[in-house]
C-alpha cells in the first residue's frame, strides 16, 4: 500500500525490504489547456492490403490504445526538418480525426517509459536515471496526481513499472532493491476507491516478475529468471476470488497478453532460448496452441506479442511485413508492405516503416471484421 511522504523526494540507500510503492508522493497538479496538432493522414491503397490503412507522417511512436479508437504516444518535433527527433511529450491521439492533444510532460531529467489509458483514466511512469514516478490522469475532472514512486537501480535491468488498465483497475510490476537481494511484485490498484492488493512477490538477485495484462477480472503476467536456462513461466490471476495458478505449457513462456478468453506469449526451449514461437492459450479449455514456427534450422524470433479482438501480431527479427493471426479463421496474413514494430492497440494495428524513417503506419481493426472474434 502506498503510504504518504513529504512533496519533496528522499534520495537515500536504504537497506530493507521495500514493499508495493516505495515512494508514494504527494504532487498534484490540474492539466488544461492542451495543445492540438493536426496530424498529417495519408491513404494507403493496394491490392493486397487493409481497407482504411494511412501513415501519420507526424506520429514517431504508438505506446498504447483503448477500445474507443484512442492513442498514446509521441510525435516528430518537425517533420520539415531532416534527421528531426522524437518529441518528450505525450500526446492523445485521434486517429479518426487526425488530431493530436498533448496530455503530459516528463518532469525536467525524467522521460515517459509507457502510458495506458481508457475512457476514465491516463496512467503515465516516467523515469529519471535515479528513480520512476506513476502518474493518475482523471480524464473526468482534468486532474493529475502522483500515484507512486520508487527507485531505479542498475542491477534490475530497465525495469520501470509496466501498466496495464481496465474500465477502473490498475495493474503494473515493480522491482526494488533490498539488502543483497531484489523484491519484484505485480500490484492491482482500484482506482475508484483506491484499494490496492498484491497479486504476487517473488525475492531474489536473479528472478522478477515481468510486465502484466489485464482483460475484465483476469490478470495475466510471467517471473522469469536471469539464468542460464532462462526459465519461465506465465499466471493467470482472478481478480474477484484472487486465484493465481500457473497456465503456460511444458516450455519457458514470457510477455503474455490477454484478450476474452485467450491468452498468447512468447515460448521457448531452455536448450535453445533464443528460437522462440508465440503460442494461445485459452482460459476456458486449457489448451495451448503454436502459431508460428520459428525453429533452429530457420533461426526466427517471435516475442512482444499483442492481441486485441481476437487479432494478434508480434514482432519477428526475420519478418520484412506486417503480420496478424486471426484466432476465428485459425490463419495467418501477411500484408504486401515493408513494416516493423507491428502492435495491436486497442482498437488499432499499428507498425513503422523503417525505409520511410518518418511516420506510423494505422488500421482499425474493424477492417479485419469478418474475422473479428
Amino acid at each position: 500500500m502506498c503510504k504518504k511522504l513529504s512533496s519533496f523526494f528522499i534520495f537515500a540507500i536504504l537497506c530493507i525490504c521495500i514493499i508495493g510503492c516505495s515512494k508514494p508522493v504527494n504532487s498534484q497538479k490540474t492539466a488544461s489547456d492542451s495543445e492540438i496538432v493536426e496530424l498529417e493522414k495519408v491513404a494507403v491503397k493496394g491490392d493486397d492490403l487493409p481497407v482504411n490503412l494511412y501513415i501519420f507522417n507526424n506520429i514517431a511512436q504508438i505506446i498504447s490504445g483503448n477500445t474507443e479508437g484512442e492513442l498514446l504516444g509521441f510525435l516528430w518535433k518537425d517533420i520539415t526538418v531532416p534527421n528531426t527527433v522524437m518529441s518528450d511529450t505525450l500526446y492523445l491521439i485521434d486517429p479518426a480525426t487526425a488530431h493530436a492533444y498533448k496530455v503530459f510532460t516528463p518532469n525536467d531529467g525524467y522521460r515517459v517509459f509507457n502510458a495506458v489509458l481508457n475512457k476514465d483514466w491516463i496512467v503515465i511512469t516516467e523515469h529519471s536515471e535515479t528513480n520512476w514516478i506513476i502518474h493518475l490522469l482523471n480524464r473526468g475532472n482534468n486532474e493529475e496526481k502522483a500515484l507512486c514512486s520508487g527507485d531505479y537501480f542498475g542491477e534490475g535491468g530497465l525495469d520501470y513499472p509496466s501498466l496495464t488498465l481496465h474500465n477502473g483497475v490498475l495493474a503494473y510490476n515493480t522491482s526494488e532493491k533490498a539488502c543483497d537481494s531484489m523484491i519484484s511484485t505485480i500490484e492491482v490498484v482500484n482506482l475508484e476507491n483506491g484499494q490496492q492488493n498484491r497479486v504476487m512477490k517473488v525475492e531474489g538477485k536473479k528472478q522478477y516478475l515481468g510486465s502484466p495484462s489485464i482483460y475484465e477480472d483476469y490478470i495475466v503476467f510471467h517471473r522469469g529468471e536471469w539464468t542460464e536456462k532462462m526459465e519461465a513461466e506465465v499466471y493467470l490471476y482472478y481478480i474477484k476470488e484472487k486465484i493465481l495458478r500457473k497456465i503456460s505449457c511444458a516450455n519457458m513462456a514470457i510477455q503474455p497478453s490477454i484478450w476474452g478468453k485467450y491468452v498468447v506469449w512468447s515460448e521457448y526451449s531452455p536448450n535453445i532460448p533464443e528460437t522462440k514461437n508465440i503460442v494461445l492459450y485459452n482460459i476456458e479449455t486449457n489448451k495451448c496452441t503454436t502459431i508460428t514456427y520459428a525453429s533452429p534450422q530457420n533461426h526466427k524470433e517471435y516475442w512482444a506479442v499483442s492481441m486485441s479482438r481476437g487479432i494478434v501480431t508480434w514482432f519477428c527479427n526475420f519478418q520484412n511485413n506486417p503480420t496478424i493471426y486471426c484466432i476465428a479463421t485459425n490463419e495467418i496474413r501477411s500484408f504486401d508492405i515493408e513494416g516493423e514494430q507491428a502492435a495491436v492497440q486497442g482498437s488499432w494495428l499499428t507498425w513503422r516503416n523503417p525505409k520511410t524513417g518518418i511516420g506510423t503506419y494505422i488500421v482499425e481493426l474493424s477492417s479485419f471484421c469478418p474475422v473479428l472474434d
